[in-house]
């Protein structure tokens, strides 16, 4: 019945060391997402992203043309 608990008590552990960096990833992603996103709008523009044009998901969809 120990073995069950050890065996139980190690897979929580493996299991959990991942959720937790993957949270502080998802903290940093988000920090600096408020902090590139100058008008607070929820949106990056080009100008906020600061990056590479090429980086940027915006820039591979098509262009929406106005009727």
């Amino acid at each position: 019945m120990r073995i069950h608990w050890m065996r139980a008590v190690t897979a929580a552990a493996v299991l959990a060391a991942p959720v937790g960096a993957m949270a502080q990833v998802s903290a940093a992603r988000e920090q600096t997402f408020r902090e590139r996103d100058k008008n607070h709008d929820g949106v990056l523009t080009l100008e906020e992203y600061g990056g590479h044009p090429g980086n940027s998901a915006a820039s591979s969809r098509p262009a929406s043309r106005a009727s």
